[in-house]
């Protein structure tokens, strides 16, 4: 992690999505914006060879998630 507050502070990581049938792994920096951008790195069940983006957009009080799968 980088930054010296937390409005301008920086963290790679990690995330899995739980989903019905199967999990997807994004992976990107996490920064406080309101819509931000990870590249999917993989899934598994349904999502197996999962690649392409997953946007979040910031509601306040949780969010949206949408995915953009590629072919």
């Amino acid at each position: 992690m980088t930054g010296d507050r937390f409005s301008n502070a920086r963290a790679s990581g990690q995330f899995v999505f739980d989903l019905p049938d199967g999990k997807i792994v994004v992976a990107g920096i996490l920064r406080d914006r309101p819509n931000q951008t990870f590249a999917v790195i993989g899934g598994t069940g349904a999502y197996e060879g999962a690649r392409g983006t997953q946007t979040e957009k910031d509601l306040g009080v949780g969010g949206v998630e949408t995915f953009h799968r590629l072919p």
